[in-house]
């Protein structure tokens, strides 16, 4: 693991290299990552949360792709520290001939939860009520966003964004 060194120009952050365990899928910038624990490169290989699941998402939890990285390939993962870049699932809906959903606004310090199934981080609640220190807390502000009505042009199920967060992984 790596931090940089102590400077007055750039945030304090940790690093880790790992390898993309995935057969075919590319980490994405700002994607979180787990650790794939299949007893074979235990601590090395990570994998999308959407494949180790929920359970591996929340406690296995490596970190955010720095980089997009194939599969196979070795890249940098932030594990601590100001990350400026973090994927957010900001609306969603069940169905394409659903209108979107409205959103609730994200403050500074918001706790920020991983949504396995969609390789993205999503708005847990206030960080203000917690009696316990968060892994992933909102670095900025975002307005609420009202419901969007269904059109025949898009066939998404969720809108993304980037974040920036600040992590506590290590």
């Amino acid at each position: 693991m790596n931090f940089n060194q102590v400077n007055r120009t750039s945030p304090e952050k940790g690093v880790m290299i790992v390898k993309n365990g995935e057969s075919s899928s590319a980490f994405t910038v700002g994607g979180p990552v787990n650790f794939s624990m299949d007893a074979t490169d235990d601590g090395l290989d990570c994998e999308l949360v959407s494949t180790g699941g929920a359970a591996k998402g929340t406690t296995l939890l490596a970190g955010m792709a720095m980089k997009p990285t194939a599969a196979g390939e070795w890249g940098p993962v932030q594990v601590y520290g100001f990350c400026s870049q973090v994927k957010l699932v900001r609306i969603t809906r069940a169905a394409t001939t659903d209108s979107f959903a409205t959103r609730a606004a994200i403050a500074l310090g918001d706790k920020l939860q991983v949504l396995a199934a969609n390789d993205a981080v999503s708005r847990l609640g206030a960080g203000a009520v917690s009696d316990m220190q968060v892994g992933i807390a909102a670095a900025e502000t975002r307005a609420s966003s009202v419901g969007a009505a269904s059109t025949t042009s898009d066939a998404t199920l969720l809108k993304t964004e980037n974040i920036k967060a600040f992590l506590r992984l290590v």
